[in-house]
């Protein structure tokens, strides 16, 4: 009880800095606490009197049987978890409060020249990178123009959204919010898997009420919001667990779109109440949000073999991240199990996907005290990108919003390693940066039309509050 007290303390003081009148980002930190909440939220299952993962009813009971594990595995790896996301909300905090000096000026210009070209490559970027999810092609650098695109998707809605909102010529939002719900019907209609549309829901939620709304909600509306979205997601995650297989039978056969969309209907239709005494639903969670179980079993072989300790020469890989894949045919590929599988004693079927995360990361490198300091960095870097993001986009500066927002979506990824982080991070601002060029290169008719520095639009005022570095003179 003590932990899930503190990790709901930290949440808490997130959420104060999120709805704070000082607060000058776009929600990043908030997205990164609440998104690495919901991955270890299973673990919490054992507060429920009487609940036995392993008293061998139902498919996920025998499910999580075969991963051996017991409830001190699961505490101690939630443990290691609260201390890295300690770590991280201190160094956020830390960044803000030493970040004291004025931006770079705010003032907007009068014209609005080309937004709608940057909206317009932005989006085309994100639609790229989705159906590139879908694509059985090969080509130089195409995981990273997948992944960015991906990333890119999410902040074309976002920017979007507040660009008809903020803009003179106000324009409906209705739009942005039916393109919001697309997304996860796209991914699982061809993919089957939620794990996209459910960061995409969860950045942009955030997203609007730090940028989008008139004024911020009082924390206790804040409080209910997302008590009630959080109820909303884990009803639509136990219904989709229930019938996953049944599902997936449909989405991963070479059916007509018809029957996919069949296939959602169907989900839509069985979509029943989280109730946290159904021990199926409980299952559910250990099953698939429960990385804490997979933290611990690091800690427990980490104990048995200490030989396997990396002492920094796992991190000291991503120095290395820039080298493209066609230069290093080795180089480490997004979406295996193998840091999983060297410091557990699982075997993982290659047809799934386990992620080790930063907790796992550091953890091995250089034990708890790599945990303390890697996400400390970790929440300073990302406390810089938030504010970066929010600073350029309520100047109007938008393809430098979307190149610091793009990148944090890619460090907001609690199931990512280290050398992930940095390899999208790298693979964002080169593809940004080339946009850039594009964009400068064939828009001879403006003056620094997309400069990473230079304002774009002019707005009224944002739906947000202008913050501590607002113009007073607008």
């Amino acid at each position: 009880m003590t932990i899930l007290l503190l990790w709901i303390l930290i949440i808490f003081l997130s959420s104060c800095n999120l709805l704070g009148r000082r607060y000058e980002g776009i929600g990043l930190i908030h997205i990164f606490i609440t998104l690495t909440t919901f991955e270890y939220f299973g673990g919490f299952s054992y507060l429920i009197s009487e609940y036995d993962p392993f008293r061998a009813v139902g498919t996920n009971s025998r499910y999580l049987a075969a991963y051996n594990f017991t409830e001190d595995t699961v505490w101690r790896g939630l443990s290691l978890a609260l201390i890295g996301l300690s770590a991280f909300s201190f160094g956020a905090y830390a960044q803000q409060r030493i970040a004291n000096q004025p931006p770079p000026s705010s003032k907007r210009s009068a014209a609005r020249p080309c937004m709608s070209n940057t909206l317009t490559s932005i989006g085309a970027l994100g639609f790229i990178g989705l159906f590139l999810s879908q694509l059985d092609i090969q080509f130089p650098l195409r995981g990273a123009i997948q992944q960015v695109g991906q990333n890119s998707i999410i902040v074309w809605i976002a920017i979007g959204a507040f660009v008809s909102a903020s803009s003179i010529n106000k324009k409906p939002l209705w739009p942005w919010f039916i393109a919001a719900a697309g997304i996860p019907i796209f991914y699982f209609s061809f993919a089957g898997f939620m794990s996209y549309g459910f960061q995409e829901i969860i950045t942009l939620s955030i997203f609007y009420v730090a940028m989008l709304r008139r004024s911020p909600p009082t924390l206790t509306i804040y409080i209910i919001y997302m008590s009630a979205a959080t109820y909303i997601i884990l009803s639509l995650f136990v219904s989709y667990m229930a019938i996953r297989y049944e599902l997936r039978a449909v989405l991963w056969s070479t059916t007509d779109f018809s029957d996919r969309l069949d296939a959602v209907a169907h989900l839509l239709s069985s979509l029943r109440l989280f109730n946290p005494w159904n021990f199926d639903d409980l299952d559910a969670l250990m099953t698939r949000l429960n990385q804490g179980m997979l933290v611990g079993k690091v800690i427990e072989y980490h104990e048995i073999y200490p030989e396997l300790r990396l002492f920094g020469s796992g991190l000291l890989l991503s120095a290395f991240a820039w080298i493209p894949r066609f230069l290093w045919p080795n180089k480490p590929a997004l979406g295996g199990s193998e840091m999983l599988t060297a410091n557990t004693d699982y075997n993982f079927s290659d047809h799934a996907t386990f992620g080790a995360g930063q907790v796992v990361d550091f953890y091995v490198n250089f034990g708890a005290a790599g945990v303390i300091l890697g996400f400390f960095t970790l929440g300073v870097v990302v406390s810089i990108v938030d504010r970066r993001a929010g600073i350029a986009l309520r100047r109007g500066d938008l393809l430098t919003a979307a190149a610091w927002f793009a990148t944090g979506i890619a460090l907001a990824r609690p199931l990512s390693e280290v050398f992930f982080l940095v390899n999208t991070t790298l693979a964002t601002w080169a593809i940004y940066g080339a946009l850039n060029i594009f964009l400068t290169r064939h828009a001879g008719r403006l003056q620094k039309p997309h400069g990473f520095s230079e304002t774009m639009i002019s707005f009224v005022d944002p739906p947000r509050r202008a913050g501590r570095y607002s113009d007073k003179s607008q």
